[in-house]
């Protein structure tokens, strides 16, 4: 089973699409999670956003082999281009909301609502725990 996450936003995203040839960083609409999924989000426009592993299980360090470090830097850098894209987005967008759970469980009821600033997306950030809702706002003036 594999983890999946969804971000959704106010006017249309740029997507990226999967190359299985070179997997990395993609976002994309789909019809199949996304419309399951939309009973979780208040933004219109709905993406699936998947790691260099397909889902979004490779956003989550923990989930990575030690003794494999190509596998915790393939994480990183699907995190950091996650942080890259939302950072971009959310320049044009008052928030965004992202929703993270496993695969077929985009109906069930949202276990943890969270509020970030996009600054807290970073190559070496704790993932979110299943079925949160997290909505991402600018960073803060300093």
């Amino acid at each position: 089973m594999c983890l999946v996450v969804y971000l959704a936003a106010s006017k249309p995203l740029p997507e990226l699409p999967w190359n299985p040839a070179e997997p990395a960083f993609h976002v994309q609409s789909r019809d199949d999670g996304a419309a399951r999924v939309r009973g979780q989000m208040t933004l219109p426009h709905v993406y699936y956003v998947g790691s260099h592993e397909g889902c979004g299980c490779g956003f989550d360090q923990e989930n990575g082999n030690p003794g494999h470090p190509e596998e915790l830097a393939a994480t990183r850098a699907s995190l950091d281009a996650l942080a890259r894209y939302l950072r971009a987005a959310v320049l044009s967008h008052d928030r965004l909301e992202l929703y993270t759970c496993w695969d077929g469980d985009e109906e069930l009821p949202v276990e943890h609502r969270l509020r970030v600033q996009v600054g807290s997306f970073a190559p070496d950030m704790t993932w979110f725990p299943e079925r949160a809702h997290v909505t991402i706002v600018r960073d803060a003036a300093a």
